[in-house]
């Protein structure tokens, strides 16, 4: 068994610091290792002896690392592997419709480390959180999208209703427990979610919560019930286009993609 909770924030300089100390207490793993991605021109940093002093050193600085992930071990397969990485997404020229934020993901054999603590409660209810998916990755991964071919994937997407699926760094899966936030709107109005059964709403900090439970999230969702209720999650955002309407909102100029990074690459030496 591995389940994943994936938490995606909205980005502030003044808050990101905390919220990162909070999770580095709530790793459900004795942390040994790390990986540290900065960009495309500089090479990665893997399995690195686990610093935290070097990590707040580096997540300190104007420039951060796009990426780090902490892990209980180098990857050995058949050994037990867990990890909690960081992603930044707060690049000022490749910022999509949901603004800068950067997304915390663990992957751990259960989530009770972060669920009977109150920690996932609690920043659900006190940080600027966009979605929070908690899910059995396991199952998720396996359909996960590998095909390039736009109508390939269409397809993936009306017959594999456990799939994550990625666009432009927003993630999709039909979860055993979801909460999505108004800052969420941008890629689908979380008030569609009103006449959807499994869906309620709440209010928090003065923002439309709604937490949606499709079953337990220890449960098999390969169940026949379950995955009726994770088909019927996936049909409501195919019934609203919202793939193809964030992928519309959020396209990006190759071109002009590939001339900013030879522009940065020069800079850079």
């Amino acid at each position: 068994m591995r389940n994943s909770c994936d938490i995606l924030i909205k980005y502030d300089e003044l808050t990101f610091l905390d919220y990162f100390k909070k999770a580095l207490g709530n790793l459900g793993f004795e942390p040994l290792f790390m990986d540290i991605f900065f960009d495309e021109f500089h090479r990665p940093k893997d399995d690195l002896e686990y610093d935290e002093e070097y990590l707040m050193e580096l997540l300190s600085k104007k420039i951060k690392p796009q990426s780090i992930m902490i892990k209980n071990s180098v990857y050995a397969e058949g050994e037990p592997y867990y990890w909690l990485r960081i992603s930044l997404r707060n690049d000022d020229e490749f910022i999509t419709t949901l603004g800068k934020n950067y997304l915390f993901e663990w992957s751990n054999r259960d989530l009770n480390f972060i669920i009977d603590n109150g920690f996932l409660k609690e920043i659900l209810n006190s940080s600027p959180f966009i979605y929070c998916f908690c899910f059995d990755s396991a199952d998720a991964y396996q359909y996960r999208d590998i095909s390039h071919d736009k109508k390939e994937r269409d397809k993936q997407r009306k017959s594999d209703y456990s799939r994550y699926t990625s666009v432009r760094d927003c993630g999709f899966v039909a979860a055993a427990e979801m909460w999505f936030s108004e800052l969420y709107n941008p890629v689908f109005d979380i008030l569609y979610f009103n006449k959807f059964k499994y869906a309620d709403f709440g209010e928090c900090a003065g923002q439309t919560i709604c937490h949606i439970k499709l079953f337990d999230l220890y449960a098999d969702p390969s169940l026949p019930e379950n995955r009726a209720k994770q088909k019927a999650y996936w049909n409501l955002l195919i019934t609203h286009n919202v793939f193809e309407n964030y992928e519309k909102n959020n396209e990006i100029d190759f071109d002009e993609w590939v001339r900013i990074k030879c522009k940065r690459k020069k800079s850079k030496g």
